[in-house]
Formats: structure tokens, sequence, C-alpha cells
């Protein structure tokens, strides 16, 4: 899924040396991204309906623009 990719994406750019002050933010938004998905997936079912409401809470909650989200 799109979404997936975008995450991994970020997650290499983090590992890969952001600025040291950024990193503690970006840590705790993939932080509650992953919880987030994993209780998603929990009912092995993972539907666009709980992608989008996920897509909404993580762009309300850290003011993300629709691509940051995505």
């Amino acid at each position: 899924m799109r979404g997936d990719v975008g995450m991994l994406k970020r997650l290499a750019e983090f590992l890969g040396g952001r600025d040291a002050a950024t990193r503690p933010a970006i840590c705790y938004r993939l932080a509650t991204c992953v919880v987030l998905l994993e209780a998603a997936r929990a009912d092995d079912a993972f539907t666009a309906t709980e992608r989008r409401h996920i897509v909404e809470v993580m762009k309300r909650r850290f003011a993300l623009t629709e691509e940051e989200a995505d």
C-alpha cells in the first residue's frame, strides 16, 4: 500500500541521519503511526476506512499535510 511505502521512506530518511534536533518529533510520529497501524491490523483486516481514519488522525495530531500523512 502506498502509505506503507511512504512510511518506510521516512523511516529510512530518519535512520540515515536526520538532524538530531528533529529526531524526537519524527520518532514520536512514527511510533504513533505504527501503534495505530498495528491496532487496525489486529483483526487481520485493514480496510480503506481504517487507513483514511489513521491518516486523518495523524494529520490532525501532528499538523501534517496530506502528502506527509500519506
